[in-house]
C-alpha cells in the first residue's frame, strides 16, 4: 500500500458517530436557561408578538395560517400545557443551539485537519460550541429567545433542517423543512443557498427532502385555505413592502456589524475556509433572504441566514490549525473566545435594558386603565390589550388564591 492510500487515524469520516449532548453543550444549555431565568418578561416589545400572545391567550391556533407552523405550538403550549407564551422562543432557540452544535461538528467531519497542524491544534471537542456561543453573542438572538416573534421558530427549523440533510436524514429534514414552510413561506427562497452550503454528497438526501417538504407544506395550504391567502395575514392582504433590496441587504450587514459586533470575529475566521460551492451558497442565501424574508424593516427576517452562518464558526479552530506560529494560533484562540465571552454579555446586557424598558411601559398603560383608547397605531393597540389581558389573568390567579 502507498503511502497516500494508507489510512489516516486524524481524519475521521463524516459517518463517524458521535454524541450530540456532549458534556460541554449541556453546561452551554444550562447556562442559556440561567439566563433566560434572569432575563425573562411576561411581556411583549412588538405588536407582532403581542397579537400572537392574544392569539395563544384565546386558543385560536388557525387565525394567521399563512404562519401556522409557528403558531400551532405556540397555542397548544398555553393552552394544553399552561406555558407562558415568551416559554416558546425559549424551546426553539434552544432548539437552534443543538442544531447549530450539531451543524458544526459535522462541518469540522467534512473539513479534517491539515496534516501539518501541530498536534496541540486539534480541539475538536471544544470547536464545535464555537456555533451555539456564536448565536448567543447576538442581540437578535436574545430578542427572539425571550419575545414571541415567529422567526425563531423558523430559524431554528431552518438549522434543524440543514443539520438533519448533513446526518443524511432525509425524510426528517423534509418534515422540519415543511414545518417551516407552514411557518413563513419564505423559507424556500433560502433552499438553493441551504443546497449550496451542504456537501456535494448530500444531493440524494436533499432530494428526498424537497420533495417530503413539498408534500407536507402543500396539504396544510390545501387544509387552511382561504385563509393563510386572504384571512389575516393572508398573502392577498399583505401590505407592500417598506424597503427595497439594498436597504434588506444593509439589514443583514447590520446583524453582523452592528448587532454581533466584534463577536463576529470568530465567523469571520471561519468564512475563508469556505469553498466554491459554499460561498456561492452563501451569496444565494443572503440574496433570497433580502429579497424576501426582509421585505419589511421592523422584522428580524434575518435571524436563519444569521444563525446559519454563525453555525459555520466552528471551521475557525480550521484557520487557526493553519498557523504554524504556536504564540500567533494560541493569541488567535485566545482572541476568539474572549470576543465571544464579552459578546454574550453585551448582548445579554442589551436585552436586560429591552425588559426593563417594556415592563415600565407595561405599568404605564395599566396605570392610564382599560381597554386602550382610541387612535393608537395597531402596533401600540395589540401591546395595550396583551397588557390588559395579562392584567386580568393575574387578578383572576389572585383571586383564586
Amino acid at each position: 500500500m502507498s503511502r497516500l492510500s494508507k489510512p489516516e487515524k486524524n481524519r475521521p469520516t463524516i459517518g463517524q458517530p458521535a454524541r450530540l449532548l456532549s458534556p460541554s453543550l449541556i453546561l452551554v444549555l444550562l447556562g442559556y436557561l440561567c439566563l433566560c431565568l434572569y432575563l425573562y418578561s411576561s411581556h411583549q416589545i412588538q405588536g407582532d408578538g403581542a397579537a400572537y400572545s392574544l392569539q395563544a391567550l384565546v386558543g385560536s391556533p388557525w387565525e394567521r395560517s399563512i404562519h401556522v407552523g409557528g403558531l400551532a405550538p405556540l397555542v397548544f403550549g398555553v393552552q394544553v400545557l399552561g406555558l407562558p407564551p415568551n416559554v416558546l422562543g425559549i424551546f426553539w432557540t434552544g432548539t437552534a443551539l443543538v442544531a447549530s452544535f450539531g451543524i458544526g461538528r459535522r462541518l469540522l467531519l467534512v473539513h479534517p485537519r491539515a496534516r501539518v497542524a501541530p498536534p496541540g491544534a486539534n480541539h475538536s471537542r471544544i470547536a464545535p460550541l464555537l456555533a451555539p456561543l456564536s448565536i448567543l453573542a447576538s442581540a437578535a438572538t436574545w430578542e427572539a429567545a425571550l419575545f414571541v416573534e415567529i422567526y425563531a421558530p423558523l430559524a431554528a427549523l431552518t438549522l434543524l433542517t440543514v443539520w438533519l440533510v448533513l446526518t443524511e436524514k432525509g425524510w426528517l429534514a423534509g418534515l422540519a423543512l415543511g414545518w417551516a414552510g407552514a411557518t413563513h413561506p419564505g423559507v424556500w427562497a433560502l433552499v438553493p443557498g441551504l443546497f449550496l452550503l451542504t456537501p456535494r454528497a448530500r444531493a440524494t438526501t436533499w432530494r428526498r427532502a424537497f420533495v417530503t417538504a413539498a408534500v407536507i407544506h402543500a396539504l396544510a395550504l390545501m387544509l387552511l385555505f382561504p385563509d393563510w391567502w386572504s384571512g389575516g395575514r393572508g398573502i392577498a392582504q399583505l401590505p407592500p413592502s417598506d424597503q427595497s433590496m439594498w436597504p434588506a441587504l444593509q439589514s443583514l450587514w447590520r446583524l453582523l456589524a452592528a448587532d454581533l459586533g466584534i463577536a463576529a470575529f470568530t465567523l469571520m475566521l471561519a468564512l475563508p475556509m469556505l469553498g466554491k460551492r459554499q460561498v456561492l451558497g452563501v451569496l444565494l442565501l443572503v440574496l433570497g433572504t433580502g429579497a424576501v424574508l426582509c421585505r419589511y424593516s421592523d422584522n428580524p427576517g434575518g435571524l436563519p441566514a444569521l444563525w446559519l452562518l454563525l453555525s459555520y464558526s466552528p471551521l475557525a479552530s480550521r484557520a487557526i490549525d493553519e498557523v504554524n506560529l504556536p504564540r500567533l494560533r494560541n493569541g488567535l484562540a485566545v482572541l476568539a473566545g474572549v470576543t465571544l465571552l464579552f459578546g454574550i454579555a453585551d448582548a445579554t446586557s442589551e436585552q436586560d435594558k429591552k425588559r426593563r424598558a417594556v415592563e415600565r411601559e407595561h405599568e404605564a398603560r395599566l396605570n392610564a386603565g382599560c381597554p386602550a383608547p382610541e387612535g393608537l397605531s395597531w402596533s401600540k393597540e395589540r401591546l395595550w390589550e396583551l397588557s390588559c389581558a395579562l392584567d386580568s389573568t393575574d387578578s383572576a390567579t389572585r383571586s383564586q388564591q
